[in-house]
């Protein structure tokens, strides 16, 4: 109940929530391992109280102050590393993440908004349905507040599927069906509506229907593949085991169909109307409408040219990319929240530590100020005694970030590599924590009144 709580509040992306879920398994191990962990913590403090209470003054002085306080340092110590390496880790997945959203799709995803068609077989045939699906993309587009709208059987990062080998007339080495492409079937204003650039050749019209020559148009890196120093405009492909040859007008810029982490795909573009389309399919629409309202105009549309056609599910490509990109937020958000309480941790254990050694150490700055010692030299040691300790524990940290990221690298993708940057940033967080946390101790030490600290009572 408390997780859902906290997750319906946090200001989460959006695709976030798809990706959020509480693992049983893992918190029941957690409520475990608390107490057991709690446990092997307070054993150093609880061995050390034993001591003290066992033991004369002058002994407890010598001996029970200097081990109490080296393992306390040694444990803020391994705090401050384990902090360096999340906050390290937590800078190069926000910088990956900035660099994805940077990342060229092959197409535009703002103001493009995708609803679902569903035309049943057995109310509509096939050529009624790529009658409809011509007829709703012009009506639609001829509204006011639409800019460009098409339809298409499949978008990318949403759907897979619909795709089988390639073949070529001037390469009998692909005969053996070895090079496979996804079958991308669409009307005429389809690169406009998802704002694709044709680079070169021209794209489909009206004219490109049933009883004109079989048309397509290729992928800019499956023509380079194919034809890498050629060009491709008029050479010819068939798909499948069909015995048609398609004549390539048009080469389309690439795009990521599978994810945003992956590599654009191979994929041939058809005109619908030379197809046999399937019962269902997706309206593209270019509009500064939102999800909703481009629902609302498209079913009223649609109801004119026939009630039989369903449409749902309306969809912002924006939404889309950012559902693709769930694992990428969730490793972010869970890294930043460790990251967080690890300075917090951390500046409460360095707090604790010096705030102890003062404390423990009255005596001696009420002495060295009797004997002439300035206020702001016991400032600046202690302070110094704070940054000391992480010093040490960001330079152990730092090690352990570089050499975690040299094992990983191979193993995150789309995940950018460490940058001087980003150790930057986790070193001068860690010392501005030290610093403010040890800030309050030292104060404390310089405003000492040497005589109620050298009073034995």
């Amino acid at each position: 109940v408390g997780f859902r709580w906290l997750s319906s509040r946090l200001p989460l992306p959006i695709g976030f929530e798809n990706a959020l879920s509480l693992s049983w398994p893992l918190t029941l191990g957690a409520l475990i391992s608390a107490p057991l962990l709690a446990l092997v913590v307070v054993v150093g403090p609880l061995r050390a109280l034993w001591i003290e209470t066992g033991t004369s003054r002058s002994v407890r002085s010598r001996f029970g102050l200097r081990g109490s306080s080296t393992g306390q340092k040694a444990l803020i110590v391994s705090e401050i590393a384990l902090a360096v390496i999340l906050v390290t880790s937590a800078a190069v997945l926000a910088r990956s993440v900035l660099e994805i959203y940077d990342v060229d799709l092959g197409f535009e995803t703002e103001d493009v908004v995708v609803v679902d068609l569903f035309a049943p077989a057995a109310a509509l045939d096939a050529a009624a349905r790529t009658s409809y699906f011509e007829l709703i993309a012009a009506r639609v587009e001829a509204r006011p507040e639409i800019v460009a709208a098409a339809v298409a059987n499949r978008i990318p990062l949403r759907d897979s599927g619909v795709q089988g080998p390639l073949r070529v007339e001037t390469r009998p080495d692909l005969e053996d069906g070895s090079l496979n492409c996804k079958w991308r079937y669409v009307t005429p204003h389809y690169f406009q509506a998802f704002g694709t650039t044709l680079v070169a050749g021209r794209g489909f019209t009206i004219a490109d229907n049933p009883q004109g020559v079989p048309v397509g148009i290729l992928g800019a890196r499956l023509a380079r593949h194919l034809w890498p120093n050629e060009d491709p405009i008029g050479k010819r492909v068939r798909t499948g085991y069909s015995r048609d040859w398609i004549e390539i007008v048009g080469i389309a810029e690439d795009v990521r169909h599978d994810g945003v982490l992956d590599e654009p795909s191979n994929v041939l573009y058809r005109p619908l109307a030379q197809v046999r389309p399937w019962e269902g399919a997706r309206l593209i629409l270019r509009t500064s409408l939102d999800a909703s309202a481009s629902l609302v105009v498209a079913r009223e549309t649609s109801q004119r040219i026939d009630r039989h056609v369903a449409l749902a599910r309306p969809s912002i490509m924006t939404d889309i990319v950012r559902g693709d990109l769930s694992q990428p937020l969730r490793l972010r958000f869970f890294l930043a929240t460790f990251s967080l309480l690890a300075l917090v941790i951390g500046a409460v254990g360095i707090y604790g530590v010096v705030s102890f050694v003062v404390s423990r150490r009255t005596g001696e700055y009420g002495l060295r100020l009797a004997l002439g010692a300035e206020p702001r030299e016991l400032l600046v040691s202690v302070l110094a005694d704070g940054i000391r300790i992480v010093l040490i524990g960001t330079s152990l940290g730092l090690v352990g970030a570089w050499l975690g990221w040299r094992l990983l690298a191979g193993l995150l993708v789309g995940v950018a590599g460490s940058s001087p940057g980003d150790y930057l940033t986790a070193a001068a967080a860690l010392l501005l924590v030290g610093l403010a946390a040890s800030l309050a101790p030292a104060l404390r030490a310089a405003s000492v009144d040497p005589i109620q600290a050298l009073d034995p009572s």
